[in-house]
């Protein structure tokens, strides 16, 4: 019991001393949609982090889930996402939409996303039958500097 005791103060001190903060998440569903039979869905969600009441200076991530279809999405704010595969999940990535050719095709398309495929961290290229297309992604991303055009030959 004095164990236990000892670790409620100690939580409440450094509670004070830190300032607890109230970590809350906003998720806001920007796509969602069905393969052509309805049997997969995938969907973009993007997740800012809230600290007490105010949005958190750090960039928002950007899920991209495939999961079955069961209706309209369900996606409970704050949650992981259990029933779902993580196709890919950056942070500073702007708009992407989705596209399905066929029933095991879905297409990841960057509209001004601004990140290239290297900067997008882990990313599928296939889940189960489901092959992965990304399309228009820039070769740099829009924070670095691309590389240096080649020299030409002057005349």
């Amino acid at each position: 019991m004095l164990r236990f005791a000892g670790f409620v103060s100690l939580t409440i001190a450094l509670c004070v001393v830190t300032g607890c903060r109230g970590l809350d998440s906003r998720d806001i569903l920007m796509e969602s949609v069905t393969n052509v039979s309805h049997t997969r869905r995938a969907s973009v969600i993007v997740r800012q982090f809230v600290i007490d009441g105010r949005v958190d200076d750090n960039p928002p991530v950007t899920y991209v889930l495939l999961s079955d279809d069961h209706g309209e999405p369900r996606y409970p704010a704050g949650v992981d996402f259990p029933e779902d595969e993580v196709v890919m999940k950056p942070v500073h990535c702007g708009r992407l939409s989705l596209e399905w050719n066929g029933d095991d095709n879905l297409m990841i398309v960057c509209e001004r996303c601004g990140l290239s495929m290297s900067a997008i961290g882990h990313h599928a290229m296939q889940m189960g039958i489901t092959k992965i297309e990304y399309v228009g992604f820039p070769e740099a991303s829009s924070w670095e500097t691309p590389p240096p055009a080649s020299p030409g030959r002057i005349r």
